[in-house]
């Protein structure tokens, strides 16, 4: 599982995203087209969504 994490997070190195739990939750409600989106970007957003306490901040 850290290698995985690791792994997508080198993957997705480039990004530089400051999202909230909470922005998230509302982005992943609104089912965003995931064919407009990378797929590593939207799967590292799941991943971090899922293990990332409420309302802490993520910075990559």
């Amino acid at each position: 599982m850290l290698a995985l994490k690791l792994e997508i997070l080198s993957r997705t190195k480039e990004y530089i995203l400051i999202l909230k739990r909470d922005q998230i939750q509302r982005l992943l409600k609104r089912q965003i087209a995931v064919e407009h989106v990378n797929p590593d970007l939207f799967n590292f957003i799941v991943a971090v969504f899922n293990v990332v306490p409420e309302n802490n901040i993520i910075m990559i």
